[in-house]
């Protein structure tokens, strides 16, 4: 679902706050849809042909590692991305460019770079960077030993050489309990300084050496040239035969005084999967390296229109923020990766500051005219604070005009993390339109052994759901013709201006694959359920047992006596915009004469209420049951999950069928606004000095309509925190008081706008706007009078008269959120009713202005509107305004 910015007092706008975050953004232009992105270097030219050709895929994503295009210091070759760029421009299409420093192999970078530019490699190897016990890490010092000296700027020890022997002084060697494999090749890497050299007049050298444990004259070597004065990197790789009982021993030839640190020996591989490994982010020979590679790229397609978006790289694997490589779990292999990364200066925010944000800034630098992505995967295996990082990662993009994608999407997505950090942002970002939101599937829709990424209507629902442009697809989905016939699903929802509508269809859905195409799959795959924002999942006493209604071929679930309950979990990101007046409807098999209850989770007290308790009738037919739930769905967290928002229960007087959920509502943020009260020109913080200070201003309204949004601008100057603040809008009118609206911002951006959507019908005198609970250097920025700086909103209108009427009931054909009648109407005198699905009637509560009513916005239906016992028609609807 993509979801245009509201377009309200463009002029004043543009005049107005233009030093804080208040400004309009440029709008992107480009329609939303399905992206190709090569799963390197699994692409035949044939099937790329056939893909460029299919119409539902917008655009492609070149990826390829950068090694293939930067040969080393002297040699680039653009050949594959060229020829590819061909390919897509010939269908008027086209593409995105990502070049992976990390993949799936030891050398992403080529080797013949690494020799270059002396660039160090974080792996999966033996490590030590002498601040532990060094044979725990697999070494024994022989003439070397412990100095408390820090050379390399990061940790505090070392190995020193103490003998200065003219030849071969052995400064450490692998221990006993190290194995090498036969056959296989090592990359042998270590920081060095070098004092002095026994004879000046003769070369100095280091000796990487593998001997042979039980045949004293069999060695395998490669020496390594230094200068005296010298601190650089040493690297060299040696491949093994097929003695099996090979030693490392580091050797240090015509050196008398010489420094050494953070050794790492990792067997290299060029094999997909193993022993991945990254280039040290942080050094300067990596950097120097990069702004040449960037160069170069800039020179050969910064002009180019075929290529319209770069992704940011230089960041990690897949140049997705992930900086560990083991898909095994291994923890001490994620321990000694994270270990190496705190060696060359990994801390939360220097990552950040000096990596994230310096490869955004190089990227923009060299291709200032292009779209520029940056993948933000948390960081997951074993890191700590993944929501600070995914969280300070998106605001920097987002603040540069940088749009951010989020790899390893699936129908569970929002429950992988338990932050759910990256659904939350999409959502916050939504509607900024000088950046665009990405998705990519964590797998294959067709290959869907784990049951994660569900039916491809219920996959593509999730992506909607979070009002993301883009959705990135493996190649066996896009060929696939049984997810393939989904495309034009996708692209209607993804095009909507808004989702009104919450559901899920309960049941097994089975989806045929091409057995041909894949023979190790079965010819069906079962998914369980289709679902939009409703997600049915199982706990204890909630397993569900799928059924087929014989009579009708309705699916669903039943309980029985060990799972008396059906549990569900709805959007949180739906519930944080706000929803209007939300309808839940139950659809149930009416067989026997027990009956059920249906409990909310009340989001505003936290407290589980009973709402419904169905009674039934045994007619054999499927009814509904609906449920008006007014506030009980307002959110106010965005950093967590809470659930289950909806439980059924059995009541274990009997055994329930149930086919599907439904919640019908209008979405608050989602139509077009104008400004009634706003403050002049933003001027400095106002900061909250701890967790019980408050910010807060009393806003005088004279508005003749509901207020539908406030806004504050959000000030945050302590980056390395996890900073956290809420917000409420209070309105007050000459008979009441009450909090509309009530917001968490966590780990805002500096400077970020923050809306408090509001769904009530009061036309107020008054509005208090409150900013408090701060974690961190956070608050608000100011107006010119030194008082917070806001904006108000209502809802823009249109009157429209197209409305049916029939049996006493107006048929509404769009959202509203008020009717005017005649001048001579007793407007305070009326009944406004609304017909549930059920085909019940609910009351709607208004306000009076003049001869209109005002309510909460409503969806389209049908509505009786009653004055002494006599229906009454409106001159006109106040229909509202699509962005």
């Amino acid at each position: 679902m993509y979801l245009k910015i509201v377009k309200v007092g463009l002029t004043i706008i543009f005049l107005f706050f233009q030093v804080i975050g208040f400004s309009q953004s440029p709008e992107t232009k480009s329609k939303n849809g399905l992206v190709y992105f090569y799963g390197y270097p699994f692409n035949t030219k044939y099937e790329i042909n056939q893909i460029s050709q299919i119409p539902g895929i917008m655009r492609a994503e070149i990826s390829i590692e950068w090694k293939d295009v930067f040969i080393d210091r002297n040699h680039f070759n653009w050949d594959f991305i060229d020829n590819n760029i061909e390919i897509w421009k010939n269908q008027g299409k086209t593409v995105i460019l990502r070049f992976m420093t990390a993949n799936n192999s030891t050398y992403s970078t080529s080797s013949e770079l690494i020799d270059q530019e002396r660039i160090r490699l974080v792996g999966e190897g033996f490590f030590s960077d002498f601040e532990n016990d060094t044979r725990k890490d697999g070494y024994e010092l022989v003439q070397a030993q412990i100095l408390r000296e820090n050379f390399t700027s990061i940790g505090k020890d070392c190995a020193v050489l103490v003998s200065n022997a003219k030849q071969n002084s052995s400064l450490l060697r692998t221990n006993p309990d190290i194995k090498f494999n036969s056959n296989a090749s090592y990359l042998v890497q270590f920081d060095y300084k070098i004092l002095q050299f026994i004879d000046r007049k003769e070369a100095g050298s280091f000796k990487i050496v593998f001997k042979s444990k039980s045949k004293e004259k069999v060695s395998i070597f490669k020496t390594s040239y230094v200068k005296e004065g010298e601190l650089s990197l040493c690297t060299s790789e040696i491949k093994l035969d097929s003695i099996e009982d090979y030693f490392l021993s580091i050797e240090a030839e015509n050196i008398s005084d010489c420094l050494i640190d953070n050794i790492n020996v990792i067997q290299s591989s060029d094999s997909r999967g193993r022993r991945v490994a990254f280039p040290n982010y942080f050094s300067p020979n990596f950097k120097s390296a990069y702004i040449r590679f960037m160069e170069e790229l800039a020179k050969k397609y910064s002009k180019n229109p075929a290529v319209d978006a770069i992704t940011v790289s230089g960041i990690g694997r897949w140049e997705e923020m992930l900086l560990n490589a083991n898909e095994e779990g291994v923890l001490d292999v994620q321990e000694s990766i994270f270990r190496q990364w705190k060696a060359y200066g990994y801390t939360d925010v220097n990552y950040l500051k000096n990596v994230v944000e310096w490869s955004i800034d190089l990227s923009l630098k060299y291709f200032p005219d292009k779209e520029h992505i940056l993948q933000i995967s948390p960081m997951n295996n074993g890191y700590e604070n993944e929501d600070f990082i995914y969280r300070r990662a998106a605001s920097i993009a987002v603040s540069k005009g940088v749009s951010i994608k989020q790899n390893g999407m699936s129908e569970k997505y929002d429950i992988w993390a338990a932050t759910s950090d990256p659904a939350f942002i999409m959502n916050r970002y939504r509607n900024r339109n000088n950046v665009k939101r990405y998705y990519e599937t964590g797998g294959q829709i067709c290959n869907n052994t784990l049951n994660a990424m569900g039916h491809p209507v219920s996959l593509f629902n999730r992506v909607a759901i979070d009002g993301v442009n883009y959705l990135f697809l493996y190649k066996a989905d896009i060929l696939e013709p049984n997810v393939q016939k989904y495309f034009s699903y996708f692209d209607s929802l993804i095009q909507k201006p808004s989702i009104s509508t919450l559901y899920t269809k309960l049941g097994e859905y089975p989806l045929a694959n091409r057995k041909k195409r894949m023979p190790h799959l079965l010819d069906t795959i079962v998914y369980h359920n289709n679902w939009l924002g409703i997600r049915q999942y199982e706990e204890t006493e909630a397993k569900a047992d799928y059924s087929i209604d014989e009579k009708t071929q309705k699916k669903g679930v039943k309980t029985n006596t060990n799972n008396p309950k059906i549990l569900f979990d709805i959007d949180d990101r739906v519930m944080y915009n706000g929803m209007s007046n939300p309808i839940l409807t139950v659809e149930y098999r009416d067989t026997g004469i027990d009956s059920f209850s249906v409990y909310i989770l009340n989001r505003y007290t936290c407290i589980t209420e009973k709402v419904s308790s169905v009674r039934k009738s045994d007619s054999g037919n499927f009814l509904k049951k609906s449920i008006p739930l007014g506030r009980s769905l307002d959110v106010f967290e965005n950093h967590k999950e809470v659930k289950p928002e909806i439980v059924i229960h059995d009541n274990q007087d009997g055994y329930e069928f149930i086919s599907s959920v439904v919640i019908d509502f209008v979405p608050v943020n989602e139509f077009r606004m104008s400004v009634i009260s706003e403050s002049n020109v933003a001027k400095k913080p106002l900061i909250l000095k701890d967790a019980y200070d408050t910010l807060q201003r009393t806003i005088p309204l004279s508005c003749n309509k509901p207020v539908s949004k406030a806004e504050f601008v959000y000030f945050d100057n302590e980056f390395g925190t996890k900073t956290d603040v809420y917000a409420t809008l209070q309105l007050v009118n000459s008979k009441n008081t009450r909090v509309v609206s009530k917001k968490q911002y966590y780990i805002g951006g500096d400077n970020e706008v923050v809306p408090l959507p509001v769904a009530d019908n009061m036309i107020p005198q008054q509005a208090i706007l409150t900013v408090f609970s701060g974690k961190g250097q956070v608050g608000a920025y100011s107006a010119g009078d030194g008082e917070m700086a806001y904006r108000l909103y209502s809802y823009d209108n249109h009157k429209s008269s197209d409305f049916g009427y029939e049996n006493g009931y107006l048929d509404v054909k769009e959202f509203f959120n008020g009717f005017e009648f005649s001048p001579d109407a007793d407007t305070k005198n009326i009944e406004v009713k609304k017909m549930l699905p059920d085909q019940s009637e609910m009351n709607i509560e208004f306000s009076v202005s003049g001869n209109t009513i005002y309510f909460q916005p409503q969806t389209k239906g049908r509505y009786r509107i009653i004055l002494n016992n006599q229906t009454l028609n409106p001159i006109s609807i106040c229909g509202l305004e699509g962005r």
